[in-house]
């Protein structure tokens, strides 16, 4: 299984943030610049992304589900 990473980086030259997909593990920590004078601002793994939807989807069920008890009861 490979690990897709989304790392957000930021040109310290233009001041333009911008992300790049990566398809292996990614060797590198929050704060590391390069040789280019780019800086990574944070390191985001797919699976965060999908436990956060899962979460949200739930959470969002849940509420729906709450409002439509107080319309019946109204």
């Amino acid at each position: 299984m490979k690990i897709f990473i989304i790392v957000v980086w930021l040109n310290l030259n233009t001041n333009e943030y911008y992300h790049k997909v990566y398809k292996s593990y990614f060797f590198h920590d929050k704060g590391y610049i390069n040789q280019y004078n780019h800086k990574i601002v944070d390191v985001i793994t797919y699976q965060e992304i999908l436990a956060r939807h899962k979460f949200l989807k739930c959470l969002l069920r849940k509420f729906i589900s709450f409002l439509e008890n107080i319309l019946k009861k109204l």
